[in-house]
């Protein structure tokens, strides 16, 4: 992955709403790109992107430029 523009699917219910994804260095030295780990979460103030059915929200996802990633760390 290269892509560092990372955004979740949430189910609420029949509604699933999109939110945007914040990385923070796990690993790895500052200066090494190639050795840094990154930890992939949504801050718990972060709002909803956008809301519809699922489909309509992967097409949002691609539209932003961004990568879906679930919240268990695992790309899609």
């Amino acid at each position: 992955m290269n892509n560092f523009n990372r955004m979740t699917i949430r189910e609420n219910g029949t509604v699933f709403s999109v939110f945007k994804m914040k990385s923070q260095q796990v690993g790895g030295w500052t200066t090494d790109m190639a050795a840094k780990k990154f930890s992939w979460f949504v801050s718990r103030i972060a709002a909803p992107r956008f809301t519809g059915t699922y489909a309509e929200c992967t097409r949002f996802i691609e539209s932003e430029g961004a990568e879906f990633m679930s919240e268990h760390g695992i790309a899609c």
